[in-house]
C-alpha cells in the first residue's frame, strides 16, 4: 500500500470520489466541489446525475461515471421511489482499480465495494434520515397512500439493516458535525471524526449591500425545513419583515399561507444570496440540520443567526449566554415560541466581528488541511 504525503496525494494514488446522486446543488454538493478541487485527478462516480448539479473547474478532464440507474427513464423525477434499488446500484460500481476511495454520503455512497488493499474514507453528511430518526416524520408528511404505509415501513426496515452493514465498510468515517457523529455511533456502532464542511463565501461589494433589515430564511422549500413554522411565527410579528429564499415543492402552499410582511424571492445564485444575507437583521432557521451551511455562511458575513438548538446549529453559533454571542438558539418549534425568540433576540447586541471570528473554523484551508491529514494517517 502506498504511503502518501500532502504533495503526493494528488499524483501518486489513483483516487475515486463517490457521491450519492447529483440532481440539485445543495450543501453536500458544495462539500463535493471542494473535494474535487483538492483531488483534481480523481474520477467521480454517482448513482445517477448530471454535471449541471455541481461546479468543477476540472470537469472537462475528469472521468464522470454513473450506475445502471442512469439508464432508467425519468430517474431524475422518480428516484425517491427507487430506494430499494440504491444498495444494489452502489455495490455494482466497479472500483477495484483505485488506491483511495472517498465517499460523500448522506444515503448510500458509503456502501461501495473496494479491493482489499484500497482505503476508503467516508465523509458522512448524515446516515439516511428518512430510514432512521426521521421515519415517523417522513411517513406523516409524505403523500403515501394509507394502504402502502406498511409496505414502506418494511422497506425502511430493510434499508436500515443494509445501512448498518454498509456502515462497517469504510476504513475511516468523517462526520460533518458532532451531532451527526452521535447518530453514526447510535445507528452504525462506529466512532467517527468530525471535520466541518468548508463554507463558501465570496467578497461582497459593499456598494451592492442593501441594509434591508429583514429577517432571512434560506432553504429548500420542503417539509422538514419547517418554513411553515417560521411563516406562522411571523404572523405574530406583523411589523417585522421576513424574506424567504429558496425553491421546492412546498413553495406554492407556503406562499398562499404567508401574510403581507413575508416575501419570497426564489432560488438565488451564490452572489445574490450573500448580498441578501449581508443586509439582513438576522438569518432564521427552524429545522434540525445535520450541520447547516447557510448558518455558517451567515456567520462568515458577520450576520447573527436565530436557529433551532437541536442539530448542527449549536456547533456553529455561540448562544446569547456566552461572552461573544453570535446568535440566539431556541428549543421550541411552536410558532408563538419562535416569535418570542425573535423578540428576545432584539434585546441583545451582536458584533459582526465576533460572528466572522466564530466562522473561521469553517474555512476552505481548515477543511483542506484536515482532510489531507486524515488521508495521510489512513494510508500510513
Amino acid at each position: 500500500m502506498k504511503t502518501i504525503t500532502p504533495r503526493q496525494t494528488h499524483s501518486d494514488c489513483k483516487i475515486a470520489i463517490v457521491h450519492d446522486w447529483l440532481v440539485v446543488r445543495g450543501g453536500a454538493e458544495r462539500v463535493l466541489e471542494r473535494l474535487l478541487c483538492l483531488f483534481p485527478k480523481a474520477d467521480l462516480y454517482c448513482l445517477f446525475g448530471w454535471k449541471t448539479a455541481y461546479l468543477d473547474p476540472n470537469s472537462s478532464k475528469r472521468q464522470f461515471k454513473t450506475s445502471f440507474l442512469q439508464k432508467i427513464p425519468l430517474i431524475k423525477n422518480l428516484y425517491r421511489y427507487g430506494a430499494r434499488l440504491m444498495p444494489v446500484a452502489i455495490e455494482s460500481l466497479k472500483l477495484d482499480s483505485y488506491d483511495i476511495i472517498i465517499s460523500s454520503s448522506w444515503a448510500f455512497a458509503h456502501g461501495i465495494n473496494k479491493n482489499k488493499d484500497a482505503k476508503h474514507l467516508a465523509y458522512v453528511h448524515s446516515p439516511m434520515r428518512w430510514a432512521w430518526d426521521m421515519e415517523e416524520e417522513y411517513l406523516s408528511r409524505s403523500k403515501i397512500p394509507g394502504l402502502a404505509i406498511n409496505l414502506v415501513k418494511q422497506q425502511l426496515s430493510s434499508l436500515r439493516r443494509w445501512d448498518v452493514k454498509a456502515g462497517q465498510k469504510p476504513d475511516l468515517i468523517i462526520s460533518n458535525s458532532n451531532f451527526v457523529g452521535e447518530r453514526i455511533k447510535k445507528n452504525w456502532g462506529r466512532i467517527s471524526k468530525t471535520i466541518y464542511p468548508p463554507v463558501i463565501t465570496k467578497q461582497i461589494n459593499n456598494q451592492k449591500i442593501v441594509k434591508h433589515g429583514a429577517y432571512v430564511s434560506i432553504s429548500r422549500l420542503v417539509p422538514y425545513k419547517r418554513i411553515d413554522n417560521i411563516i406562522d411565527a411571523f404572523k405574530h410579528l406583523p411589523k417585522k419583515k421576513l424574506i424567504v429564499a429558496g425553491e421546492g415543492p412546498d413553495r406554492g402552499k407556503l406562499e398562499k399561507n404567508a401574510p403581507s410582511n413575508i416575501s419570497f424571492v426564489g432560488f438565488l445564485p451564490d452572489q445574490k444570496k450573500f448580498e441578501l444575507l449581508a443586509g439582513a437583521r438576522a438569518m432564521i432557521q427552524a429545522s434540525k440540520e445535520d450541520f447547516g451551511i447557510s448558518v455558517a455562511e451567515a456567520q462568515t458575513l458577520g450576520v447573527p443567526v436565530i436557529a433551532y438548538s437541536k442539530g448542527g446549529a449549536s456547533e456553529i453559533i455561540d448562544n446569547v449566554h456566552k461572552a461573544k454571542a453570535t446568535g440566539f438558539l431556541f428549543d421550541n418549534l411552536d410558532p408563538k415560541r419562535i416569535a418570542e425568540s425573535v423578540n428576545s433576540f432584539e434585546n441583545f447586541n451582536f458584533s459582526s466581528q465576533d460572528c466572522k471570528a466564530k466562522a473561521e473554523k469553517f474555512s476552505f484551508s481548515a477543511f483542506d488541511d484536515k482532510i489531507i491529514k486524515a488521508l495521510k494517517n489512513l494510508m500510513e
